[in-house]
């Protein structure tokens, strides 16, 4: 959900919102005003890394917790990516 919120155009690529913060804006490409996320959804995004460290420091497989630090991390970046819309700042 990369749709600026005030000119609904593509307004980033997925790479520069996963740069974007609850503090960190970015102008639209199309409109030049800004864009971020929110506060509350940018933490909701980031809540299954901690879970994966969690069981991944429970683990005795060095393979394994490396499987389920990148699992938590790919999850993370899809939510973040797909899920969390833009809202005007």
């Amino acid at each position: 959900m990369n749709i600026c919120p005030h000119c609904k155009e593509r307004a980033l690529s997925a790479v520069e919102k996963l740069t974007l913060g609850p503090i960190i804006s970015k102008r639209c490409k199309i409109c030049g005003n800004d864009v971020g996320v929110s506060f509350f959804l940018y933490f909701l995004a980031f809540l299954p890394i901690p879970l994966f460290f969690y069981f991944a420091s429970l683990l005795e497989t060095p393979s394994l917790s490396l499987f389920l630090w990148l699992l938590g991390g790919g999850i993370t970046a899809f939510v973040y990516i797909k899920l969390i819309p833009l809202i005007p700042k």
